[in-house]
């Protein structure tokens, strides 16, 4: 199934799980997650819903980010969305993000290029999960102070806290979203989730392997 298909099939079955009762939430899901192919936990997160739709989109700055095809997606009524972008000549605007590239993404998938549906599919089901297990289960510092002394630096954080817990510290989220949060979080097996992020990282590995020994046809160009 395509992902496309799967987040078709997951909207429409949402609908039915919202107004189901709980007897009949069980069967749908298990519904989703034979036909999907999600784990429980992740298909039951989805079903739920977040409620936080994306508002804003704020990429790096070069022109295989923003591109005519970008603008015309965030301009989109179906979905618009405020685009956004570091200032000219300021590439240490985006630094907050630029230092997760390794430690978020590298160390989970790589350096090698993706370019089968696939490999597609399976790095968005990577990405989704391991995006659970950071939002909700791995605490980050923030640093809340930096001196020097000399030729020394001194750097003060503040006691480790997952994402999840700052939001639910944080006074200007509503008791609502909160509550939901802090359900879904709740909802979440942070060992099956790790689990599968190895089974699935496997599998694209696998199929980039499959990939590369395959013979590489040769490109059609104009004819002459």
């Amino acid at each position: 199934m395509t992902l496309s298909a799967r987040q078709e099939l997951t909207k429409t079955i949402a609908s039915r799980y919202k107004s189901a009762r709980k007897a009949a939430k069980i069967t749908i899901l298990d519904e989703l997650c034979a036909n999907s192919g999600y784990n429980r936990d992740y298909a039951a997160a989805l079903l739920r819903g977040t409620g936080n739709r994306k508002q804003h989109l704020h990429p790096d700055v070069g022109s295989e980010f923003i591109n005519y095809g970008l603008i015309a997606y965030c301009k989109n009524p179906a979905h618009p969305l405020t685009l956004t972008r570091s200032r000219a000549g300021k590439k240490n605007d985006n630094c907050y993000v630029e230092q997760k590239n390794f430690d978020t993404v590298r160390k989970l998938v790589g350096y090698a290029r993706y370019s089968t549906q696939p490999m597609l599919e399976t790095l968005n089901q990577v990405y989704r999960i391991h995006g659970l297990l950071l939002n909700y289960f791995y605490p980050s510092q923030k640093l809340l102070q930096k001196s020097r002394r000399g030729s020394k630096v001194i750097k003060r954080y503040d006691t480790p806290k997952t994402p999840i817990e700052r939001l639910l510290l944080h006074p200007a989220v509503s008791p609502e979203v909160k509550q939901k949060a802090q359900a879904i979080r709740d909802s979440l097996n942070p060992f099956y989730l790790a689990a599968e992020v190895d089974r699935l990282s496997k599998l694209l590995h696998s199929l980039l392997l499959q990939y590369s020994s395959s013979p590489t046809p040769a490109p059609q160009g104009p004819p002459f």
